[in-house]
């Protein structure tokens, strides 16, 4: 039982991983906008609520870099953790 704990860390960092993909997909998304303005104005890199590009949270969480990474460590994890309760049960 102890051992699910370990899914506390890895839900944790995959939900670091997310946020940080979807801050740069607003940065990338920003950085195309100003790119797109010329040179004639000073660029504004600015990531406030005002100027906010659209990066969805979730599809970020469930993109192939956090997802495909996170969610088999925590299917290792619970399979381990029934392997683990199964040779325990057969030697008591």
């Amino acid at each position: 039982m102890v051992a699910l704990l370990t899914l506390v860390p890895i839900f944790a960092f995959a939900f670091l991983d997310a946020r940080y993909l979807q801050l740069e997909r607003r940065f990338r998304e920003r950085f195309g906008v100003v790119a797109a303005e010329g040179w004639d104005t000073p660029p504004n890199f600015d990531m406030g609520k005002k100027a906010d590009p659209v990066s969805p949270y979730w599809s970020a969480f469930f993109s192939w870099s956090v997802a495909g990474f996170y969610l088999p460590l925590a299917v290792v994890a619970v399979m381990a953790v029934g392997i683990a309760r199964q040779v325990y049960d057969k030697l008591l």
